[in-house]
């Protein structure tokens, strides 16, 4: 009989353990990765209808109710950043398709050019939400992500069919210090944004946060006030969307978007089974 007080036996007991501890974990991961994924889409997606205006911050939705905005109100496609165009043949799932990922793949990315957001690279394709209105596209929710003060920042923001007129935004993954560059995530700051412009009268992405307090959107469309003691968070916010409102990022596309009226070739749905996308 094993001499359970040996050094041989205890070291190979606790190796035992460890082996069926880890084998436990390995098997946990592998089958709950797939639920991981699902509730990851069903966040994303929830922020996606906060940043169109479909539900309220105070709302209880659920998979069910999520699903249902998007088979009948909301259509996730992929978009060419390179070139701005929709991808009408693709088949790929897009909201299945994880953007993150793709960044991170240098087969499925490109390297970004400098710039002050902290973005290395640019998925070669990125999703573009569109938000359908009797049967017409009413807004577009694109992805914005770039550098904050304490790490990367996520979020989405809604963009008229004048591919101009900002109609919502939301933040759903940031680090920034509560009370300061966390009020990003506050939806009374968010709500400030509504009717301000991306771009100024040359097409340029100027939408800026400013320290203290902007002007009404219909007085001062292209500023944003600024959060209090959060100079840092404010500057990197102003960096990331005008980023990602540029033709490095979804530029090309929303000028086509908003230029396209009813006759937009792009807009063109050839999906089985869904309308057309056109402009209300």
């Amino acid at each position: 009989m094993a001499d359970r007080e040996s050094p041989r036996y205890v070291i190979l007991f606790a190796t035992a353990v460890c082996v069926a501890c880890a084998f436990v974990v390995s098997v946990a991961a592998v089958l709950l990765q797939p639920a991981q994924k699902a509730n990851a889409r069903l966040y994303m997606e929830k922020n996606v209808l906060l940043a169109a205006g479909l539900v309220k911050p105070t709302d209880k939705v659920g998979a069910k109710e999520v699903e249902a905005f998007f088979q009948k109100d909301v259509k996730a496609r992929l978009v060419d950043l390179l070139t701005g165009e929709l991808l009408l043949e693709d088949k790929r799932d897009a909201r299945s398709y994880d953007q993150r990922a793709a960044r991170a793949d240098p087969g499925a990315s490109h390297a970004a050019p400098p710039n002050g957001a902290g973005i290395g690279r640019i998925p070669d394709l990125a999703v573009a939400y569109f938000v359908m209105k009797d049967g017409k596209v009413d807004q577009v929710v694109i992805a914005l992500e770039g550098l904050g003060m304490w790490g990367t920042v996520y979020g989405f923001m809604a963009i008229d069919k004048d591919g101009r007129t900002i109609r919502g935004l939301t933040y759903y993954d940031q680090k920034e210090t509560p009370g300061l560059g966390g009020e990003i995530a506050n939806p009374q700051w968010q709500a400030l944004w509504v009717g301000r412009h991306v771009y100024d009268g040359e097409g340029l992405p100027k939408i800026t946060v400013v320290k203290g307090a902007a002007g009404p959107p219909d007085k001062d469309p292209l500023r944003v006030d600024g959060m209090s003691g959060a100079t840092i968070t404010s500057n990197a916010i102003t960096r990331l969307t005008q980023f990602w409102l540029s033709d490095f990022g979804y530029g090309k596309f929303l000028k086509r978007y908003g230029k396209g009226g009813g006759h937009m070739n792009p807009l063109v749905e050839v999906a089985e089974g869904d309308a057309h996308l056109q402009h209300a």
